[in-house]
């Protein structure tokens, strides 16, 4: 599956760049929470922990996000990225310390 998974984001990839606009854009990759053996869903670090990557314009290289972060901050982030007000009634937090 991680090769799959490799293989798509390669493609988004080389999409972005055959339309021109790589030096300009932010990929993201996040996924699901995980589980344990069968369950999904449960109050331990290895079931709440969700990784996400930020790639691109304007993304510092290399940089492990120190604050804690909740999904719905994904949204939150994305609007601080493309300048858009958030609505007064997000609690999402944007993740500043990606940025350079």
């Amino acid at each position: 599956m991680m090769t799959h998974l490799d293989n798509c984001l390669a493609q988004i990839i080389h999409a972005v760049e055959e339309a021109g606009i790589l030096d300009d854009s932010v990929i993201m990759v996040v996924s699901d929470h995980g589980g344990i053996e069968k369950g999904h869903g449960g109050k331990t670090m290895e079931e709440m922990q969700t990784p996400i990557v930020f790639w691109g314009k304007g993304i510092k290289k290399g940089h492990y996000i120190p604050e804690s972060t909740m999904i719905y901050d994904i949204a939150g982030t994305l609007a601080y990225m493309l300048d858009v007000e958030q609505p007064q009634v997000w609690i999402a937090r944007p993740i500043q310390s990606i940025f350079e």
